[in-house]
């Protein structure tokens, strides 16, 4: 079987630092977002609280589309991880500004 596009991206990834720490890909004009993020996982009560959380979908909401559930798999790959950085895509489609998706190059 073929790996995908996708597979074959996180397979050129680098391993972890010796320092232990994993960064966030940046897709274009995002890197506020990923500092914040980063950030707030450097605080152990908020990584651990949003990781024993629950996501509560709203109407017809998946599980791909919830802001909490994308912000865990960000912080559970920052803290088990074995890559050099992860790529936050999901938080990306899942996080709305006025409703409307983020625009990666604004």
């Amino acid at each position: 079987m073929s790996k995908s596009t996708s597979e074959e991206f996180q397979d050129k990834i680098g391993l972890r630092a010796a320092s232990g720490f994993v960064g966030l890909k940046n897709f274009g004009c995002t890197c506020y977002m990923n500092s914040l993020l980063q950030q707030l996982f450097m605080i152990p009560d908020i990584w651990y609280g949003i990781l024993s959380s629950d996501p509560i979908l709203d109407a017809g909401e998946s599980l791909e589309e919830n802001v909490l559930f994308a912000v865990q798999l960000i912080f559970s790959n920052l803290l088990e991880t074995e890559k050099q950085y992860y790529a936050p895509d999901n938080f990306i489609k899942a996080f709305k500004f006025y409703g409307e998706d983020v625009n990666v190059w604004v």
